[in-house]
């Protein structure tokens, strides 16, 4: 846990604020989409009383809507999850080199114009958009300051065709009809949404997402981070947090209270 940003960003309020007590729960869960994010906010997170809320979600909101939108359209059989083989269920050897073989298949869908979805970029995230602003107002009933980070991915638009194809690995296992361009694109689009979401609500925007440089050094795949990554990540968060004057009254407030 030490080794997680949620971690590292408390223990970095805990050194800039001295004397301050500073304490976190890590809400995150594997899959979570904004729907299940908003009852992981009423029923979990609330009951803890809050006082601030850090949210960081795009991924899986954009690879459910792409898949949704290739299965419309054909692309696709459907906008379920194709399951591992059940040798896969038994062996990690045997899951590794599926996974590797369906992101060959996918990088080499990618490459030509076959089996591709082709998207307006404008069109995307107007679910997103409900459901975040469900989120942050959720969590503005309970919390003090309600803060939004645009989402960080390993795939840039400097990148080399070879690198960006690397950076894609993981999302095109779960996207084998996307493009780089499209996933470029796409998460950019839901970055828009998150910087328009936290203006119409009143949240603290925690912009920065390529601040943390988009290789292998700090990215496990297109958007989980290694060890280096999250402590760039926490970096990113602390700096913002601190330079918020809600928070700052915040810690004051409290430590005049005690």
């Amino acid at each position: 846990n030490e080794y997680v940003w949620p971690h590292l960003v408390t223990a970095s309020l805990g050194r800039t604020f001295a004397g301050a007590r500073f304490d976190y729960v890590n809400g995150g869960v594997p899959g979570y989409t904004m729907d299940s994010m908003l009852k992981n906010m009423q029923h979990r997170v609330a009951p803890l009383q809050p006082d601030v809320v850090v949210i960081y979600e795009v991924s899986n909101n954009l690879t459910g809507e792409l898949r949704e939108l290739a299965a419309r359209r054909g692309v696709i059989a459907d906008g379920r999850m194709q399951e591992l083989g059940w040798p896969s269920r038994y062996s990690l050897l045997w899951s590794l080199v599926e996974k590797n073989l369906r992101v060959l298949n996918a990088q080499r869908i990618a490459a030509s114009d076959k089996g591709r979805l082709e998207v307006d970029p404008r069109t995307l995230g107007e679910a997103f958009r409900r459901d975040l602003t469900q989120v942050v107002r959720a969590a503005q009933q309970h919390a003090k300051l309600v803060a939004v980070a645009t989402f960080s991915i390993q795939l840039r638009r400097d990148q080399s065709p070879e690198q960006q194809k690397l950076a894609s690995s993981s999302s095109f296992f779960y996207m084998p009809f996307a493009t780089t361009r499209l996933l470029i694109e796409g998460y950019e689009r839901y970055n828009q949404v998150v910087r328009e979401v936290a203006h119409e609500t009143g949240a603290f925007l925690i912009e920065g997402e390529d601040s943390i440089p988009g290789n292998p050094v700090h990215f496990t795949d297109s958007v989980h981070f290694t060890d280096a990554g999250s402590k760039a990540m926490a970096e990113r968060i602390s700096q913002a947090l601190v330079a918020n004057p809600g928070l700052r009254k915040l810690v004051a407030d409290t430590a005049a209270f005690r």
